[in-house]
């Protein structure tokens, strides 16, 4: 964990003592930092009146930290859409600190949004792992994030089990 902390560091470090950050350059430099560290899942929606594309890169033994890239015209009226460029966010469902839980944008559409994100690391680490947030999380890769460590607790598999058992119920109704 110590590790990805370092990394993550590094990149909150690009990004606050950047120049002139692009949206680009700074996905680059995620996946140049982060190489075989995290995963990707995608969702897009292609229709006349709206378009939007979205991936999320999930780190590894992170317990819960994902980067969104969204992207796309979002609703589309003839010539006229409600967004333009590339949205960069992160995130940690399961942080304790409500912003961080929430997002923090860093880019929308294209336009750097400043931060000091170097400050706000330890919260990104500060996880609350309590039943009622793992229940309120819906984002079940944030599980495949999870440490071995904290996946080997045995009330968190006992938190999950009766998570998954109470879906299943409800969607039998």
């Amino acid at each position: 964990m110590q590790e990805l902390r370092e990394k993550l560091r590094t990149f909150f470090t690009y990004i606050d003592n950047e120049e002139e950050p692009t949206v680009n350059k700074t996905i680059a430099k995620f996946r140049e930092i982060f190489t075989n560290e995290y995963f990707e899942d995608k969702y897009s929606i292609n229709e006349a009146y709206y378009d939007y594309m979205k991936t999320s890169l999930y780190l590894k033994n992170s317990n819960g930290i994902k980067f969104s890239i969204v992207s796309g015209d979002w609703d589309r009226l003839g010539n006229a859409h409600s967004h333009e460029g590339i949205d960069l966010c992160i995130t940690s469902k399961l942080a304790k600190d409500e912003n961080v839980r929430e997002g923090i944008s860093i880019f929308f559409e294209n336009e750097y949004k400043k931060h000091n994100l170097s400050i706000l690391l330890d919260k990104f680490f500060d996880v609350d792992l309590s039943y009622e947030s793992l229940i309120k999380n819906k984002d079940n890769n944030i599980y495949k994030t999870l440490s071995d460590d904290v996946k080997n607790q045995d009330d968190i598999v006992n938190t999950r089990y009766n998570q998954l058992k109470k879906e299943a119920e409800y969607q039998q109704r």
